[in-house]
């Protein structure tokens, strides 16, 4: 049923249908409460199109690229299936793989069955805004801005190494991660950095510092996907 928010729905005309046995909501205040819930969890608008469903592995089924996308995504199904868990999904892969959008997949399919908004973090934004904070005429607060994320019962951390961390930024991030570590929160992180590189490459490990790579062993199963970056090659992306 396609609704539109600005118009009443034609079923119901104004959010319940009355039936034999009294009034029951209609479907129209779920894809509302849906369309509120997606808006507030912050998903860029790059990956709203995003499900597990529409992830497509790429390649021929007997590659490797293509059996380790499969089995990711199977994962990543099963994370669903099982919710509520505590362990949470750290996606390892280079440019282009589907990380992100398995991830997204799996907040959309989480805030569907459960009706209870979830969150999506750019790291790099996030760093980007708690900064802004330091101006003296900023009306937000570091912790205005950390308590979402810190609280939320499902938890998309994005592009983890993305830059470089100081101190600072290793200490706020450790102060995401062992927050949510001891609360048993649901954690889905992507990374385009891998636990072991060929040659003088850097891995997770040099990005985030010892501390993170440790903690986040103890809170998320580590899911290398395999491929290369569809947005450089000849196959269509994933839709």
């Amino acid at each position: 049923m396609q609704v539109s928010l600005a118009m009443p729905c034609q079923e119901c005309k104004f959010g319940w249908i009355l039936t034999p046995q009294g009034a029951k909501p209609c479907e129209c205040k779920r894809i509302a409460q849906r369309e509120k819930l997606i808006e507030k969890a912050s998903i860029p608008a790059r990956y709203r199109h995003c499900t597990i469903d529409n992830y497509h592995p790429q390649g021929s089924p007997e590659s490797n690229y293509f059996l380790s996308q499969a089995t990711a995504k199977i994962i990543a199904a099963r994370v669903i299936s099982e919710f509520p868990t505590e362990q949470g999904l750290l996606l390892q892969g280079h440019c282009g793989v589907g990380k992100t959008h398995l991830a997204v997949g799996i907040l959309h399919s989480l805030i569907d069955r459960n009706m209870e908004a979830g969150l999506f973090c750019d790291l790099t934004a996030l760093f980007t805004k708690i900064q802004s904070t330091w101006n003296p005429h900023s009306s937000d607060t570091t912790l205005d801005i950390l308590t979402p994320i810190l609280q939320s019962p499902y938890l998309v951390l994005d592009e983890l190494g993305g830059v470089r961390t100081t101190q600072w930024s290793q200490d706020l991030l450790m102060q995401v991660v062992n927050a949510r570590y001891t609360a048993n929160l649901l954690t889905i992180i992507t990374t385009n950095y891998l636990d072991t590189e060929a040659g003088s490459a850097e891995i997770l490990t040099d990005r985030v510092g010892e501390r993170i790579r440790s903690r986040l062993k103890q809170m998320a199963r580590p899911v290398q996907i395999l491929g290369t970056d569809y947005r450089s090659s000849r196959e269509s992306p994933r839709l």
